[in-house]
């Protein structure tokens, strides 16, 4: 078994990386390519003045860049760059897509990446996304045991929601990764206030987490919240010292965030109060574009249909079908898929999972159990709350915790099966 566990994630991770070269591309795949002119500005030519933030700004090429510059995670397009930097030269990237034209119009004038670059921009994403399975085991390990954390790993890895975001060369890749280490950093300190070590170290850790996460894409405060209001409840006997700790681990995230983010560095609260008028004004100009839930219950049943449903290749239905119709039928061919258990076996997994970890919780409290299910709990509702879009990506955060609940559900069935097997045997000899 020892083995046995190593040779599986292995082989998950080949299969998220090896699917990057069938899965379809998306519009945002240009965009994203197109700010890694970034790590060239930065690294390269060390032109951080380019990139401040300006209000109002000089001219509207800095307008246009200054706000995908606000509105963005930096660590993909770093990664991107960085990636690209050893195979190719800035002069190569594309321009950012133009989501009024069509396929045709974006390709004659350069908005499309060269295969080469597409390639190597994706593999920096899939890499992030690959080693966050890794991360996925390791957080069911803690919480269930192994066996129960390699089943989660597995739902994880094959699950389409995953699979076709993570591989793009988009920010969902380096996204999953530092989503993935926050939880398992608060899983680490909280477990150390189970061993009665309440030292620095698992907040250190939930600091430099929450700051990559924050970095990769600002909705993980969405998990932040419940990470730094858990750890402080389970440290509450100690509550003097357990928020002066916090204090730190929220210095730390925000000075990680600060020096990834030159753009905000001579006016960060001038780049904030932008970031919220640019993001309520893009989420009005999606809802107005490409409509929004009708309901409450298409709100509620959303993240289940989502994370274990068929995977959704594009949320803009205008020509896409058509552009990328045959790119899909490949993807789906080659078997990279993954595999959607559907969002009733998905729920029944969950429910199973949550029974065992009760049952365990009962039999051998431990602040684990409570804290990831305070973690999925708080996602689940502030993603129904504040996502108004039926967008499959959106609804990636919440894939994390489902799959490691769905991984102690999957252990529970195999359990109680060999229980069956085992009882019929003796019956029948």
């Amino acid at each position: 078994m020892r083995l046995l566990r190593p040779a599986l994630l292995a082989v998950l991770c080949i299969f998220v990386l090896v699917g990057l070269l069938f899965v379809p591309f998306h519009g945002d795949e240009s965009t994203i390519i197109f700010m890694s002119r970034d790590w060239f500005r930065l690294a390269q030519q060390g032109d951080f003045a380019g990139v401040a933030f300006r209000s109002p700004p000089p001219n509207p090429e800095y307008a246009e860049n200054q706000d995908l510059r606000l509105l963005n995670g930096v660590i993909s397009k770093y990664l991107m760059g960085f990636g690209w930097s050893f195979v190719g030269h800035e002069s190569a990237l594309n321009r950012q897509w133009m989501w009024g034209a069509d396929w045709e119009s974006n390709l004659t004038q350069g908005h499309i990446p060269n295969d080469r670059l597409l390639m190597v921009t994706r593999f920096t994403s899939a890499l992030c996304a690959l080693l966050s399975v890794i991360v996925i085991f390791q957080i069911g390990s803690h919480v269930v045991g192994a066996q129960a954390g390699l089943i989660g790993a597995v739902i994880y890895a094959l699950l389409p929601i995953f699979l076709v975001n993570g591989r793009r060369a988009m920010f969902e890749g380096a996204f999953a990764l530092t989503h993935a280490l926050l939880i398992w950093a608060s899983l680490i300190a909280a477990s150390r206030y189970q061993r009665s070590r309440q030292g620095w170290g698992g907040w250190l850790l939930v600091g430099a987490a929450t700051g990559l996460a924050l970095s990769s894409k600002h909705t993980a405060l969405l998990l932040a919240i419940p990470v730094f209001v858990g750890l402080i409840w389970i440290g509450r006997r100690s509550l003097g010292q357990t928020l002066i700790r916090a204090a730190a681990a929220g210095l730390i995230a925000g000075a990680i965030f600060m020096v990834l983010n030159p753009a905000w560095w001579n006016n960060p609260l001038g780049a904030a109060r932008e970031v919220l008028r640019l993001r309520t004004s893009m989420l009005q100009i999606q809802i107005d574009l490409f409509g929004a839930f009708q309901n409450l219950s298409e709100r509620l049943a959303a993240p289940f249909q989502f994370i274990f449903g068929s995977p959704q290749y594009f949320e803009d239905p205008r020509g896409w079908g058509q552009w990328v119709g045959e790119q899909i039928r490949v993807y789906e061919a080659s078997g990279m898929a993954g595999i959607a258990p559907g969002a009733v076996t998905g729920l029944f997994l969950l429910l199973i999972g949550s029974a065992l970890l009760v049952v365990r919780f009962r039999e051998q409290p431990s602040p684990l159990i409570p804290l990831l299910g305070w973690i999925s709990l708080f996602l689940y509702v502030s993603i129904v709350i504040t996502n108004p879009l039926p967008w499959a990506r959106y609804y990636l955060p919440l894939a994390q915790p489902f799959a490691v609940i769905a991984g102690a559900g999957g252990y529970a069935l195999l359990r109680l099966s060999a229980l069956l097997v085992g009882r019929t045997r003796t019956s029948t000899s």
